[in-house]
């Protein structure tokens, strides 16, 4: 018994002593336990929302764009998008960029003028009325995914308005394309516009790489630039009162800018749900002044005829032959003063001169048709200006006088030996 109790206490005196040496040996590179350290995940973070819109097909679209507005929780506007209008539209992405927040933000969206509403979450909202966006997170298997539910889809439903329709002597003017109405305007399809009127649309000329437009109107020179908010009126800078847009491959001009160039005007008015705009010129209507024309037997050496109507202070042009006029052109001339008057009678286009000089002004070009008579521009200082612009008066010494783009027209398009007559 006491042999084994010696041999218990030597047993538990080497295995502290073991022990002991153990812990006091030092540590080495090959021993050292790794330390377990708790992983802590960042939180998901982004810096922008997308909404991803859709637009229903719709006829009679008000043109207007719509602008969203973003807001933090606390109602502080962070950034501002708009969808612009277009015809074709059906799905948009509009990406707006608020800085860095995590998953779980909440914001506000707001949307003004061309929608109608926006339905949202099983929800339509009405103009003015507060989104809620909640932003969240998703499993991702790419590592650059950040997992953050960002994206937001909307329908937005445009505003219409009742279909508009021209007329003209209580008839339909029918366009190849359609009229865009505005608040205050419309939007017309400038070829279709020309087509529908009579009208030559070798009056136009587009620069598709400088996004210009000219048109040589009855009444003056008009200019435009595509989504510009300004034009040139015998090159003098004016507001727009709505840019020239391209829609759907046409050239989409004002009404009120383009029937002012062409002398055509109306008024509008609403009926069993169509909206019906009745045109009316005060100087420009190719029937009646064509009908008048092919009732004079007038003929003419080419295929044109200029027609100078005193009464009218008008210079009408027209193509085709004897009681086949048709009317192409119009515009606004000065007259002889009352003690140089302008002769009346038919004469011939003759002579083709470049510029007449005087003193302080000159003229140019020239379009002689009888001795020292001629059709010519208004009178311009050396230095570009205008020394005398006016036209619809009785001034000159004789001499039919246009503005100088008008007159550049005609000296450019009317061959020579074109019949010139002029009425009292």
């Amino acid at each position: 018994m006491k042999h084994f109790s010696k041999l218990i206490l030597s047993v538990l005196l080497l295995t502290f002593l073991t022990n002991g040496i153990a812990f006091a040996q030092p540590e080495s590179a090959d021993n050292v336990v790794p330390t377990v350290q708790a992983v802590t995940t960042p939180e998901k973070t982004a810096s922008q929302i997308i909404l991803s819109i859709h637009v229903p097909a719709c006829e009679n679209r008000v043109f207007a764009d719509t602008k969203f507005h973003l807001y933090s929780k606390d109602e502080v506007l962070l950034d501002s998008e708009t969808l612009p209008f277009s015809e074709n539209q059906s799905d948009v992405t509009l990406c707006f960029e608020v800085g860095a927040y995590t998953a779980g933000t909440e914001f506000f969206l707001l949307f003004e003028s061309g929608a109608e509403s926006v339905y949202f979450d099983n929800r339509s909202y009405a103009c003015g009325e507060k989104i809620l966006l909640t932003t969240g997170t998703y499993p991702t298997e790419n590592p650059d995914d950040p997992g953050i539910g960002n994206t937001f889809f909307l329908n937005l439903i445009p505003r219409t308005h009742f279909p508009v329709l021209f007329t003209a002597r209580q008839q339909p003017v029918y366009f190849s394309k359609p009229i865009i109405r505005l608040e205050n305007d419309y939007l017309v399809p400038l070829y279709a516009f020309f087509e529908a009127m009579n009208l030559n649309t070798g009056l136009i000329y587009y620069d598709e790489a400088a996004k210009k437009i000219d048109i040589f109107g009855s009444l003056f020179h008009l200019t435009a630039f595509l989504d510009s908010d300004v034009m040139l009126v015998n090159d003098t800078e004016t507001p727009a009162p709505t840019p020239a847009r391209l829609i759907a491959g046409e050239l989409y001009l004002p009404f009120s800018m383009l029937g002012d160039c062409m002398g055509i005007h109306g008024n509008g008015f609403d009926f069993d749900r169509i909206h019906y705009f009745n045109l009316s010129s005060y100087i420009h209507f190719a029937n009646e002044t064509e009908q008048w024309m092919n009732q004079q037997q007038i003929t003419s050496r080419t295929n044109h005829l200029i027609w100078v109507s005193k009464r009218n202070f008008t210079v009408s042009v027209f193509q085709g032959s004897q009681n086949c006029w048709d009317l192409i052109q119009q515009f606004p001339c000065t007259i002889g003063k009352p003690s140089t008057p302008t002769i009346t009678g038919e004469f011939d286009y003759y002579s083709k001169e470049e510029k007449w000089c005087y003193p302080k002004y000159y003229v140019a070009p020239i379009m002689r048709f009888r001795g020292g008579y001629a059709l010519h521009s208004t009178l311009i200082r050396y230095d570009g200006t205008d020394y005398d612009a006016r036209v619809g008066h009785k001034l000159s010494l004789g001499c039919v006088r246009l503005r100088p783009n008008d007159i550049r027209w005609l000296a450019d398009n009317i061959p020579l030996y074109t019949k010139v007559y002029i009425t009292e």
